[in-house]
């Protein structure tokens, strides 16, 4: 699988003016989009599910948070990202995400 594209993820709804460079998205030639915040992939969005490795720190979660919303439109709550199902339910092996 090659990777078509990764990008820095930037504030757009969040707050903050940037996330200095931690918060990537990459995705693949299957459209499946894969969040990396400081290395670690912790969400990802698979035809329109949204899939979440659970809550790692205040800044990651920030960096999740930014991402569901520029990508579904939809604001989710910590709660609700706890709530989602992890990463390794899209199928896809997760050392291939990074």
């Amino acid at each position: 699988m090659t990777t078509s594209n990764i990008y820095e993820l930037y504030p757009i709804y969040d707050s903050r003016k940037s996330f200095y460079g931690k918060a990537h998205v990459k995705t693949t030639k299957d459209n499946i989009k894969y969040l990396i915040s400081y290395d670690t992939c912790i969400a990802a969005i698979k035809d329109g599910q949204c899939y979440c490795n659970g809550i790692y720190s205040l800044t990651s979660t920030r960096h999740t948070k930014e991402f569901f919303k520029q990508e579904t439109g939809r604001s989710y709550t910590t709660k609700e990202l706890k709530n989602l199902p992890s990463i390794s339910e899209t199928g896809i092996e997760m050392d291939r995400a990074i």
